[in-house]
């Protein structure tokens, strides 16, 4: 994967970890016209 990990699972797992959501729901939070991330 292009992003260091071996597998997708273990990705989310510790997206899951870090962000407390999982990317699916952190993208649709993204996705949200109401919601902004800020870095």
């Amino acid at each position: 994967y292009m992003c260091g990990y071996d597998s997708a699972s273990y990705f989310t797992c510790v997206f899951k970890k870090h962000f407390k959501t999982t990317p699916s729901e952190f993208l649709a939070f993204l996705s949200s016209s109401r919601h902004q991330y800020v870095n």
